[in-house]
């Protein structure tokens, strides 16, 4: 079990004043969250360093979403990078395949992904969404 701790949020307590546990499929979800939102660190075609990793223990890690605020919005290519991560986790059924919808609003995106969850076999649905 992981604890209940969505990307942005702060830890949240149980009513007995522990904190909360997530189930199954908040954990994916939430790890889904955490991979798309995280900035990986990013070089130069020489291998020069342009900007530091969100986890510098990690520094491959991320989708780097929300790098891409303030460019031009590629909706098919933002949609690309979430099914890529999206299924890179076991807990994401190959089929059917997860529905992924990108939808730009004035300065930033909505993203809603469908899926279904390996273990329990029920849909799952996680919107959210990039802005500045």
């Amino acid at each position: 079990m992981d604890l209940f701790h969505y990307w942005g949020e702060d830890l949240q307590a149980s009513p007995t004043g522990d904190l909360s546990l997530a189930d199954m499929s908040t954990t994916t979800k939430q790890e889904i969250l955490r991979a798309l939102m995280t900035n990986a660190a990013l070089s130069d075609s020489a291998g020069n360093p342009l900007t530091a990793a969100d986890y510098l223990d990690h520094p491959d890690f991320g989708a780097g979403l929300p790098r891409r605020i303030g460019d031009l919005l590629d909706l098919g290519q933002i949609s690309a990078v979430v099914m890529g991560v999206v299924l890179s986790f076991p807990e994401v059924s190959r089929s059917p395949r997860p529905v992924v919808d990108v939808t730009a609003f004035n300065d930033g995106a909505t993203i809603s992904i469908q899926y279904v969850d390996t273990a329990s076999g029920g849909s799952e649905l996680l919107s959210f969404d990039i802005k500045p």
